[in-house]
């Protein structure tokens, strides 16, 4: 017997009682079958013979009959671990993340290998029926300082309750039977994995957008945002080059539209796939099926050469699919290195040759060229000429670097687009007559920025067309018109262009379109994952956070834009609030609001601010966010504002000298208040006026001179005084006299920008002095306005010269002067009295004749709502009500639409005016009766035209009790009004 607290004891007694228990199971089991045979049986052979078993978690068949099959078989069953290795094999069918750590290196296997052994009476490799897929030969961890995960199935599973109790958090489960996945990307699966860190007690949690390194390290460790960043920044790279290569050069000719001009489409042959695979010597490129991916199953297939695609593999296509169609397909790596070395040799071939117009790269192994002006050089065939210069770049490029390419050449854009789809893989094609046979079999998809939407909307438009494959012959049949008309006006042309051959696209590279010399249109940042937010606090301070991010992008790229557009990814109406994978997105509804900035910025503060205000009109629940994407458009490169913002003040000496602007305080009437002048915003007309003095003589721009900051203005100041060229007429330190002066701090941009000052002048003032009261005069009679002079005389000049040339005193009081006329210009010196004389006079109306057209003009309290968009008083309707009635008696009734209409005006107008709409209800119902007794009366009617009329007057009774009526009814039991319809 063992103590109480002996756990040892007790787990090994009760271990070999199991064992016990097992072995008469064994033998009663033998007994059983030889009575039922009579003695002779067969023995079970001994297939589990060495094999100690041990079953974790629910299975198919049950943990009872598998522990029965085993001991049956020769092996061993143990209903619990002592430790890992009592056990040569666990079975389960689902394992948590915590325990797929825990047994990563031993031998788990699915419970299908218990029933297949035993039907084929034979040990089977346990490999085949593995549940913890092993980590393949070459695959990379990421290494962001975290806790060691060595599977990288963690990633993909939901952990148990347990398992959230150990400070583990839940992730989404990921299933791989019989080829089949269910749960994130391969990229997601990395990118959450990535996101989990351990804390400093030991315990994982995972980042989510609340986190302050959530940024870093979701950009850090997303592949896929890795590889389009990449990509586009190498583009970015040639661009530029090419875009240099053509400044320098000399100038070359303008775009040429027709027969004559020669566009070259060059393109590789799967690029990413041929460029890997020339690392591995022993694969070849045009026998084995290669894909260029990152990971397993769920991984997205980024490039396959041709020999896959014969199998039905696509790019784009997950792991396990391809895997399904070809099972014999070689998974390689991406290798950047190698794709930007043979982009770069690429480009530097093109670039090297001076026989190009223009050079337009698309991507960074795909390019467009304009070789017009060397084919008209040349003398022979236009077509050899092609194809043997298209020969000579396909050698070329493959020596250089070991890839092939393919050429496709017409006349212009879209036909070379086109034409190097015929020239794939490895050759070449020259589109340059029979377009129109060329054009008509081919699909409108097939067209270059035809999509799926246009495709549809085109086919529902042919009537003629069986499928949505529309082709190009059935497009050529919709005249432009209807096409702009059903596209628009861009889309439609296009279309009508497109399916006659005709594209006017050049390749010119225009240097005045900022977005065109800058090779993009916009700068984003996206993030769709880990977006959980409870308060608007988090989701400020997170938005701030990606002010910043995007910020260091426009930095990096030298760029800035004046427009910011944020786009918002809402959970969708019933889409579970946990999707299945975890910090996941799921079903969304996408919101996107823009905002012009104005002046083109790259400052995050003033991005962060624009966007906490967007999101607060989008109107978007904080907890319902699930994705947040930021974009900036209308680019524009930072080094070519700094220049058109750069001036120049030149200091020279003139005829007169530069007058410091004085700062003016005045008070007026006699009750002064006191007045705060910052030196930073000087009055404008102190500055137009000491413009129109001295500008001449100094050559100082004054508006430049204010805008700038106060310190680099004070010392500009000093400068001037320093070489002569400004009179000091009171130190900018020491306030005047009858001033007390302070220095303010202004309110900063941005969190951490250094502090700004301006100096603040402030008028010292003593309270009025009460004069004696006088006793109210006698009120006049109120009597027309006399006209005025004008206190302020335009037509008065002063010469500068003579200004200079006076004593610094008077100049001083002239300058007040002028400055008093030109604030008082701006305001009206009429009386009180005379402006309320002339207020009366002017509401007058000023109308001979009070009419009912003037009537309608004027503006009333309660506006009538439009009917069929015009305005329409009650007199104007009931003539419009009765030639209604009586134009649809003939048709048995109103149509439903023209009801629909007049219920929706109906319901506008009884809520601003009810009696209105009883006289037209009153309208309705004697237009009725006065048909209703023509009818009676009219014995002359044939019976199909007295049945018509009947009909037609019960429809309108029963639309008029059963739509119009109840609408004023309603209306009125809202507002507790008696009414009798």
């Amino acid at each position: 017997m063992h103590q109480f607290g002996d756990y040892r004891t007790y787990f090994e007694t009760k271990h070999l009682k199991q064992q016990q228990i097992d072995d008469e199971y064994v033998n009663w089991d033998r007994d059983r079958r030889a009575d039922i045979s009579g003695g002779d049986i067969q023995p079970l052979k001994p297939i589990f013979s060495g094999c100690v078993v041990h079953v974790n978690g629910h299975t198919n068949p049950s943990i009872s009959e598998i522990h029965r099959l085993i001991i049956l078989h020769g092996g061993k069953f143990i209903s619990f671990l002592s430790s890992k290795g009592s056990a040569t094999h666990i079975i389960c069918d689902r394992l948590t993340p915590r325990k797929k750590i825990e047994f990563r290196n031993y031998k788990v296997v699915r419970a299908q290998w218990v029933v297949d052994c035993i039907k084929k009476d034979t040990l089977l490799d346990w490999t085949n029926y593995r549940l913890i897929e092993s980590v393949e030969y070459g695959q990379k961890r990421l290494d962001i300082g975290t806790a060691e995960i060595s599977n990288e199935e963690e990633a993909a599973a939901i952990s148990s309750d347990s398992d959230v109790e150990n400070g583990f958090l839940p992730l989404t489960q990921q299933k791989e039977q019989d080829g089949e996945t269910n749960g994130l990307a391969e990229d997601d699966e990395e990118v959450a994995d990535a996101m989990r860190q351990v804390s400093g007690t030991g315990e994982k949690t995972v980042l989510d957008a609340n986190h302050p390194d959530f940024l870093k390290h979701f950009f850090a460790n997303s592949r896929l945002h890795h590889l389009s960043m990449w990509k586009a920044d190498l583009r970015l790279k040639f661009f530029r080059r090419i875009l240099k290569m053509n400044k320098s050069a000399k100038p070359k000719p303008s775009k040429r539209v027709g027969e004559n001009a020669v566009i070259m489409h060059i393109d590789f042959d799967c690029f990413f796939a041929t460029a890997s695979c020339l690392n591995h010597p022993k694969l070849d490129i045009t026998r084995d099926p290669i894909v260029v991916t990152h990971g397993r199953n769920s991984s997205d297939i980024a490039s396959c050469n041709y020999v896959a695609r014969a199998f039905g593999v696509k790019n784009g296509m997950w792991v396990s699919e391809a895997r399904r169609l070809c099972p014999n397909i070689v998974r390689l790596d991406y290798d950047f290195d190698s794709y930007e070395k043979y982009s770069s040799e690429f480009y530097n071939y093109l670039v090297s040759y001076d026989i190009f117009d223009h050079i337009f790269p698309v991507s960074i192994d795909e390019v467009l060229i304009d070789a017009t002006s060397y084919f008209e050089s040349m003398e022979g065939d236009l077509a050899a000429n092609v194809a043997k210069l298209s020969a000579r770049i396909r050698e070329d490029v493959f020596k250089l670097t070991k890839c092939t390419v393919s050429i496709g050449a017409s006349h212009n854009v879209m036909l070379a687009k086109l034409s190097i789809r015929k020239a794939k893989p490895d050759g070449q094609f020259f589109l340059h007559d029979n377009v129109e046979q060329f054009l008509d079999p081919l699909s409108v998809k097939d067209l270059p920025g035809i999509g799926h939407s246009i495709t549809e909307k085109l086919a529902e438009e042919i009537k003629n067309s069986s499928t949505s494959d529309v082709k190009i012959r059935e497009l050529k049949e919709l005249t432009k018109t209807r096409l702009m008309s059903v596209f628009g006006e861009k889309t439609g042309t296009k279309l009508f262009e497109y399916a006659r051959g005709i594209d006017n696209t050049s390749l010119e590279i225009d240097t005045t379109d900022p977005e065109a010399v800058l090779g993009r249109k916009s700068i984003s940042v996206d993030v769709n994952f880990g977006i959980r937010f409870e308060t608007i606090a988090q989701l400020d301070n997170f938005l701030i956070r990606m002010s910043k991010e995007l910020y260091s992008r426009l930095i990096a790229l030298g760029i800035c834009g004046s427009s910011l557009t944020l786009k918002l990814a809402k959970r969708a109406e019933g889409a579970p609030i946990n999707p299945p994978k975890f910090l996941g997105s799921g079903r969304c509804e996408y919101i996107s609001k823009s905002s012009r900035l104005g002046i083109p910025t790259n400052d995050w503060g003033i991005i962060g601010s624009e966007l906490k205000a967007i999101y607060r009109m989008s109107n978007v629940p904080v907890k319902e966010l699930r994705g947040i994407s930021i974009s900036m458009t209308k680019l524009k490169d930072v080094d070519t504002i700094k220049s058109s913002r750069q001036m120049q003040l030149p200091f020279r000496k003139g005829r007169g000298m530069i007058t410091k602007e004085p700062t003016v305080t005045r008070e007026h009437n006699k009750t002064p208040a006191p007045t705060n002048t910052l030196t930073k915003e000087k009055k404008e007309g102190v500055t137009s006026v000491l413009h129109e003095q001295f500008g001449k003589e100094a050559n100082v721009d004054w508006e430049v001179f204010q805008a700038l900051p106060w310190d680099i203005r004070r010392e500009i100041q000093r400068e001037l005084e320093r070489r002569g060229l400004m009179v000091k007429t009171y130190s900018p330190v020491k306030a005047p006299l009858g001033t007390k002066s302070y220095m303010q701090q202004l309110i900063p941009t941005q969190i951490g920008s250094a502090p700004k000052y301006v100096r603040v002048l402030e008028t010292i003032t003593k309270s009025p002095t009460k004069s004696p009261s006088k006793s109210p005069s006698k009120r006049q009679r109120l009597s027309p306005i006399a006209k005025k002079e004008s206190i302020y005389e335009d037509t008065q000049s002063y010469d500068s010269s003579i200004l200079n040339e006076l004593p610094s005193s008077v100049k001083n009081e002239v300058i007040k002067d002028i400055e008093y006329k030109k604030k008082i210009k701006d305001y009206d010196m009429t009386s009180l009295r005379d402006r309320i004389t002339r207020k009366l006079e002017d509401s007058k109306a000023q109308v001979s004749e009070v009419s009912s057209e003037w009537l309608s003009a004027q503006s009333t309290l309660r506006k009538l709502p439009v009917f069929l968009n015009n305005k329409v008083t009650s007199l104007q309707m009931q003539p419009l009500l009765s030639e209604w009635v009586e134009m649809s008696l003939s048709q048995k009734g109103p149509h439903q639409d023209d009801i629909a209409v007049f219920a929706g005006y109906l319901t506008k107008l009884v809520s601003q005016n009810l009696n209105i709409a009883l006289l037209l209800l009153r309208s309705f119902r004697k237009a009725l009766a006065y048909h209703q007794s023509l009818l009676d009366m009219n014995s002359s009617l044939s019976e199909q035209d007295r049945g018509f009329l009947m009909e037609g007057i019960k429809d309108w009774n029963n639309n008029l009790n059963a739509i119009f009526c109840p609408i004023v009814e309603d209306y009125c039991v809202a507002n507790n009004i008696d009414i009798d319809l």
